[in-house]
């Protein structure tokens, strides 16, 4: 039996996680009033994190085209006339459990984008936020190529049955960052090249990404 193998054999079940969680909301507010310590090894990254969600939050606007495929999943019609509107229920109930950390730049560019989805389903996507150097073996659970990234998304059904994962950034970004890893003279600073592609797209690659995970998985 391998090392990954007896990671998640003595994962505890998710709901164990879930008990644990932050709600979406109370993670981003604890993020803002963090005060880390002097000798902490991720103090140069809170302030700015903190910059970024206290600005996301403010200017984070879901496109109607996500807005209308968010209702689409969750909602079923009212009756058969076109003008008569959707109305959001439970039939598709849907819990994104994000492994998360307050120093991830990732983190702080798209948990706040979350939140924004989580609040526009009106009750129908429950989100909460788990922190990773916690629990270590949750993270190993779900590795991204061997690794551990955050944010990762682990969809859940009201069963809190897995329903699949997605992170730790859109596709697009993933790709400019294996591109900038792979050369020399971009590798020490493809951050700096990553944050200016998340300034840039104004979060559209990841709402239309995060709504094609959600409905994805039944």
């Amino acid at each position: 039996m391998n090392q990954r193998t007896e990671s998640i054999q003595r994962t505890p079940p998710i709901q164990h996680y879930w008990q644990l969680a932050l709600p979406i909301g109370a993670y981003l507010d604890a993020l803002i009033a963090f005060e880390p310590k002097a000798d902490d090894p991720y103090l140069a990254y809170y302030d700015i994190n903190n910059q970024r969600v206290k600005r996301l939050r403010k200017t984070i606007r879901l496109e109607s085209d996500n807005i209308n495929a968010l209702r689409a999943f969750f909602s079923t019609p009212k009756g058969n006339q076109p003008e008569e509107e959707n109305e959001f229920d439970t039939k598709n109930k849907r819990y994104w459990l994000v492994i998360s950390e307050f120093w991830c730049g990732d983190a702080a560019q798209i948990t706040p984008l979350i939140e924004s989805i989580t609040n526009a389903s009106e009750g129908a996507l429950e989100t909460r936020v788990v922190f990773r150097d916690e629990h270590p073996e949750l993270i190993d659970a779900f590795l991204t190529n061997g690794s551990r990234s955050v944010p990762k998304i682990i969809q859940l059904n009201d069963q809190f049955e897995v329903l699949g994962g997605w992170g730790p950034r859109p596709k697009a970004a993933q790709d400019l960052v294996v591109q900038l890893k792979s050369n020399p003279e971009t590798a020490g600073n493809y951050s700096e090249w990553l944050h200016k592609w998340y300034a840039d797209d104004h979060q559209q690659s990841t709402q239309k990404e995060l709504i094609a995970f959600m409905a994805s998985s039944h």
